[in-house]
């Protein structure tokens, strides 16, 4: 399979997509889809490619850029208490913190000495 191919078959898979139903969303036949993820097509039009990009609800970018991985790809590179953390659902609250936070420009070392206050005073 080609790289190309590659991704969009994994988040053709991810996302509980048959190459058909892929096929009829983005208006091609299902051996275009087949010949796409198999490499057989080498060139696909880009009109296909944003297509195919916008079903699978991924930038296109991740296509046409050789180094672009999915967040998924980057969460099975981290460390299994890190998946864990961030594959849980009670965890959310935490996450949308940490991009507050990080929104805001808070500096770590702000965020650190807010942890020892709640330590030493007590958790709500």
């Amino acid at each position: 399979m080609s790289k190309l191919g590659d991704k969009i078959k994994h988040l053709r898979v991810l996302r509980g997509i048959s190459m058909e139903g892929l096929a009829e969303e983005v208006g091609v036949s299902r051996a275009s889809i087949s010949k796409i993820e198999s490499g057989d097509t080498l060139n696909p039009r880009m009109d296909t490619i944003a297509k195919i990009a916008e079903v699978l609800k991924i930038d296109q970018e991740y296509f046409t850029d050789i180094n672009a991985v999915t967040p998924f790809e980057l969460i099975q590179k981290m460390p299994p208490e890190t998946q864990a953390f961030l594959m849980n659902e009670k965890t959310m609250p935490y996450l949308k913190l940490a991009i507050s936070a990080w929104k805001e420009d808070i500096k770590i070392e702000d965020i650190e000495e807010l942890i020892k206050f709640a330590k030493k005073f007590g958790k709500g």
